[in-house]
């Protein structure tokens, strides 16, 4: 029975041992109780020995609660599985996929029995399917198509579900958006649909990749000129990013290899500020890539001009995504 988290236990029992029978007097007969008082437990039991006698035990119990941070062995079965996403846009204005790469981490590697990934459309439709046995690959990469191998427009806007058993039958399931933006509220978009608005923040998103010389690079025309390829920025910001380091060291070099070149520096701004805001803008962008030559690369500035246009909308067709092309330094060097 039990009174307000008091327990109170009594029990009674005769054991039929034939080796206390020569003890004589009271055998085999036993009783006892028993008090809990969480978390204390205290027990008593009398069991009679004959002639020698009665014997009385009793016993203390503390119990210690559970770390509520320790997990039992059943909560640490169930494993779950880590997916991270890198995607790459083939085109803002419909949103197909160039490709999405899948890295797999579950935490138990060696038990799985076999896995799946399913990749489907806002509505639910299958778009394409991969699966194995044992342990699944630590990247799968999906090349933005169809099963039939069409393009899928607006494959960012897909799902994905991943899932994996175990030997025991246990199943981890992973599920989520394919292509996650950060800083996009959800009335900047409308499941399937690309906005102007959204197509410029992909393209603002996306990491950033740094160009690379080819190795037999020649110049070209009268001049005799390299036509490399630009240095992007983000938005009112004249800082390089690191990434282009690599980059601009190998346009060092080349440069060094042409002591009489000049070489022209043309920075580019679009829609950050007020026209003289976004001159000044740009021509600091051509200073920063120009002093990042002489003090990094140890280019002689002798024949390097820097120019800033202000803003100049020169490349990209699409108003949405101009932005992203047009934040930029050109580089062009004359050989001749």
């Amino acid at each position: 029975m039990g009174l307000q988290g008091i327990s109170v236990a009594f029990r009674g029992g005769y054991s039929f041992n034939p080796l206390n029978s020569d003890l004589g007097g009271n055998t085999g007969a036993s009783v006892g109780a028993g008090v809990q008082i969480a978390p204390f437990e205290f027990d008593y039991a009398l069991v009679p020995f004959g002639i020698l006698g009665d014997t009385n035990r009793f016993s203390l119990t503390y119990r210690f609660e559970e770390n509520p941070g320790q997990k039992t062995s059943t909560e640490s079965e169930n494993k779950t599985v880590a997916v991270d996403i890198k995607s790459q846009l083939s085109d803002y204005k419909t949103g197909a996929l160039k490709q999405a790469t899948f890295e797999i981490k579950p935490q138990a590697r060696t038990e799985i029995k076999n896995w799946t990934l399913e990749i489907r459309d806002p509505s639910g439709n299958l778009l394409r399917t991969y699966s194995g046995k044992g342990v699944p690959p630590k990247q799968i990469a999906w090349d933005g198509k169809d099963s039939y191998g069409n393009i899928v427009p607006g494959g960012i806007f897909a799902n994905y579900n991943f899932r994996t058993e175990d030997v025991r039958g246990q199943q981890m399931v992973s599920s989520n958006p394919l292509f996650k933006i950060s800083g996009v509220s959800g009335n900047q978009i409308t499941p399937g649909v690309m906005t102007p608005a959204l197509a410029a923040i992909l393209a603002q998103s996306q990491p950033v990749t740094a160009p690379v010389l080819p190795q037999n690079l020649e110049p070209v025309g009268v001049s005799r000129a390299f036509k490399i390829p630009s240095i992007n920025f983000t938005e009112n910001s004249s800082h390089i990013d690191s990434t282009y380091n690599d980059y601009l060291d190998s346009v060092s070099k080349l440069i060094q290899k042409y002591p009489n070149a000049r070489v022209y520096i043309e920075g580019r701004s679009f829609r950050e500020g007020t026209d003289s805001e976004a001159l000044q803008l740009s021509q600091d962008r051509a200073d920063a890539v120009l002093r990042y030559l002489v003090e990094k690369g140890k280019v002689s500035p002798e024949n390097l001009y820097a120019r800033g246009h202000g803003q100049e909308e020169i490349q990209a067709s699409d108003e949405e995504i101009a932005e992203s092309k047009n934040r930029r330094v050109d580089i062009v060097i004359l050989t001749k």
